[in-house]
Parts: C-alpha cells; sequence; structure tokens
C-alpha cells in the first residue's frame, strides 16, 4: 500500500540521519490520520482518546508509537521515535551511551514535567553497571526546527564541571566542594543562551580539581581522570578541561564542548585530543555563573568578577560546526561592565597587530613551522601585521610585584 511504502521509505534515511530511531520501531507503527479543523483550518487529533481505544501492540516489553507528523491541541508533535506508556502518555526516546572513557563527572536530562525548572540527575539507569550512562533524545525531534529562531536545535554539548546547571550538583573535581555545597539553584548565564538557541545539554564533564593545572592523570587525586583515545589510550588528555576534550574526541554522538580557559585549559586539551579549540576575547560576559580558577583570582580586580585570566572556551571537532557555534552564540553576549568602562571600544575595534611569540619560534619541526609560516603569510595579506614579541623579556622588563623576582618560568612552574 502506499502507507507501507511510506514508511519503508521513511525509515532508511531516519536510520541514517538518527542514532536513536532503530528498525525496532518499525516492527509496530501507528500512523494517526490528521484532519482538517473547520475553525483553524489546522490538523488536529485527541491523541489520548485514539490511543485509549487503539492500543499498540507490545515490543519487547514496551509500548512505544512512531509518529510522523501531529497536531495536539494546536500544537505539533515532532517527528521521531516515542514509547506509549501504560498510561497513555508518550515519552520521548532517549539513547543510552556508555561512558567508557570515564569523561563526565555527572549526566542528567530535562524535567519531565512541564513549568519545573532545572534537570534531573540520570540515575537508577546503571546500563552494565560500570560506565556512567550519558542519555541523548533522538535528533528526529528537532530536523524541522525553527533555525532562524533556534539556529542550534538538536545539537548536543557537554559543559565543564565548574558551570552551575539547575538541580545538579557542581563538584568541581573536588570531594569536600561536593560535601559542601548543594545543587544549583540557577543555570550558568551561558548555559541559559545555549539552551535558547535549541542545543541539548546531556552532562558536566570532569576537570583538573577547580580549573587548577594539575597533570591528569596521575595528579588527579579525588576522582580520576579521563582517558585520551589517541593512540594507545593512556596517553595524558592535559587539562583542566579534560572531559570535555576527551568525550568529544572519542563520542561520535556529541556534537561539542563547553569549558573556560585561563592560561591554556581549552587549547592544550584541544591539541592533545585531536579537536579545534577557541578561546574567545577576554573581557565577554560569559562567565556569570562559572566558578573561577583558582590560581587566578584578585580580591583587588577591577573587573567585577575577581577574575584576572578566565574565559569562555569551545571546542570541537569541526571548525565549520565552532564557526557556526560562535556565531549564534557569542555576539549575543555584552562585554563585562567594568571592561566596558575602561575600554568602550575593547569588543568593536578589530585588531591590526599579530604577536608572534619568539619564546615558541620558530618550531623545532620544520613541517609544523611552515605551517605556521603560511598562516602568518594570509594574515599579513588580510592586512594585520606581524609583530615579534617575547613574553620572557617581557616579563623582565617589567615583572608583576607577585612574582618577586622571579622569572616567568620559575613563577608559573608546578
Amino acid at each position: 500500500s502506499s502507507t507501507k511504502r511510506r514508511g519503508d521509505s521513511y525509515c532508511p534515511s531516519r536510520l541514517r540521519d538518527d542514532d536513536v530511531f532503530t528498525k525496532d520501531f518499525k516492527t509496530n507503527v501507528v500512523i494517526l490520520q490528521r484532519k482538517k479543523n473547520a475553525s483553524s483550518g489546522r490538523p488536529q487529533i485527541d491523541l489520548v482518546q485514539y490511543v485509549s481505544q487503539n492500543r499498540s501492540v507490545p515490543c519487547k516489553g514496551e509500548q512505544w508509537l512512531l509518529t510522523f507528523q501531529i497536531i495536539i491541541e494546536n500544537h505539533e508533535l515532532p517527528p521521531g521515535p516515542y514509547f506509549l506508556t501504560p498510561d497513555n502518555f508518550l515519552a520521548e526516546a532517549w539513547r543510552l551511551y556508555p561512558d567508557t572513557q570515564d569523561a563526565f563527572a555527572t549526566t542528567f536530562v530535562p524535567p519531565s514535567e512541564p513549568g519545573i525548572s532545572g534537570f534531573r540527575p540520570l540515575v537508577g539507569v546503571d546500563g552494565d553497571g560500570i560506565w556512567r550512562p550519558v542519555a541523548v533524545p533522538s535528533r528526529l525531534y528537532t530536523a524541522k526546527a525553527d533555525k532562524n529562531r533556534q539556529p542550534l536545535a538538536g545539537l548536543r554539548v557537554s559543559v565543564k564541571d565548574n558551570f552551575k546547571v539547575a538541580g545538579v550538583k557542581t563538584t568541581q573535581n573536588n570531594r569536600a566542594f561536593v560535601e559542601l555545597y548543594p545543587p544549583d539553584q540557577e543555570s550558568a548565564h551561558f548555559i541559559k543562551v545555549l539552551q535558547s538557541l535549541g542545543v541539548v545539554v546531556v552532562g558536566k564533564t570532569k576537570m583538573c580539581a577547580f580549573a587548577s593545572s594539575e597533570e591528569a592523570t596521575d595528579q588527579w587525586i579525588d576522582f580520576h581522570g579521563p582517558f585520551n583515545p589517541r593512540a594507545d589510550g593512556y596517553q595524558s588528555p592535559s587539562g583542566s578541561t579534560t572531559g570535555g576534550a576527551v568525550g568529544l574526541a572519542a563520542y561520535d554522538w556529541l556534537d561539542f564542548s563547553v569549558g573556560t580557559d585561563t592560561t591554556g585549559s581549552i587549547r592544550w586539551p584541544a591539541a592533545w585530543n585531536g579537536l579545534f579549540g577557541m578561546r574567545i576575547s577576554w573581557g565577554v560576559e560569559t562567565l556569570k555563573g562559572v566558578w573561577p580558577s583558582c590560581g587566578f583570582v584578585s580580591l583587588k580586580s577591577t573587573i567585577g568578577a575577581h577574575r584576572v585570566m578566565d574565559t569562555l572556551g569551545l571546542l570541537s571537532r569541526d571548525i565549520n560546526l565552532l564557526r557556526d557555534l560562535m556565531t549564534a552564540s557569542v555576539p549575543t553576549l555584552k562585554v563585562c561592565p567594568a571592561v566596558s568602562k575602561c575600554a568602550p571600544n575593547a569588543v568593536a575595534r578589530r585588531p591590526k597587530k599579530v604577536l608572534y611569540p619568539t619564546d615558541f619560534f620558530p618550531h623545532d619541526n620544520p613541517h609544523q613551522q611552515a605551517l605556521i609560516d603560511k598562516w602568518m603569510k594570509t594574515l599579513e595579506l588580510m592586512g594585520f601585521e606581524r609583530t615579534n614579541f617575547s613574553i620572557a623579556e617581557r616579563w623582565n622588563q617589567c615583572p608583576p610585584p607577585e612574582a618577586n623576582g622571579k622569572s616567568i618560568r620559575e613563577y608559573l612552574n608546578k
């Protein structure tokens, strides 16, 4: 029949495009015929009444319903796989992935009841009892989302465990911190921004304790470090956005990760796990609801948040996706008021110079240096001026009082 042909043509593309929809959902399919409502001209259907009269057949112990495009009380039900509960409610199908690289500190799902704020920790679902499960929804639910309103709809993201997430405890990779603080009541500002853009936040990832410079995994004490998936699987994943980089490098079902960068907490994990990393410009108001790095907090800070070098960092496997993420999320953010007061054109001005740190270049690897030289020439063609700059020499010329006469190498030595 035409209905069967439509279903058969529908399923292969969904199996290809979605990792939650499986061929098992083809076993029993209920297609609801839409009809025009005389007053509104829109299709409507009383789903609860329909399901009560037409129970679906049990499939492997579950009741489920596959829908194409249904209108319920003037609201469209997104296409995709659903489970039909015994009390005649539709439940979205979320897939559980095992965190085999030990990248996540906490995993969670959205609240089950409308009007309830905060997330629910994913407890009581142990999988094989060895690895922490991570739940992800079907991508079909957002396949027809309004990309103008929610350009990142359906993308799955992990966030570093120094971001506050409503309903979930923050660990900062420290057991004493876990005992001291209750679950957070409000999510960090940038988490709210991502949610407004349609992003699905699936969990919080492990980090160096208090975003410090401790080396994973031998210097981690309270929680074991994640496993870098590259090479033999036992190389250091770096930090401090350790779990964010590991999870993204290891799991193709995760789209990008959010963290913080102080002195390399995004850039080092990106390099060591084979990712693209972006530390955004300092001074952008993205850190409301994010715990500061322990080593770079100043009680005399003039920037209003007692942060000296902290800023937002983003990780991606795909540079085009990273560009889309930056374009959609960062322009909606504002410059910190204190920074605006001191430098009102801090963000509006386009940089004209590129500092070339002679402390690190030329590179020992000639092939790597060739890539850097090519990139510098491209920047110069774009109108940027290359300026050779030695960080060590600048430090010696005007060392900070806190250094007490130490060189930059001595001061930053772990």
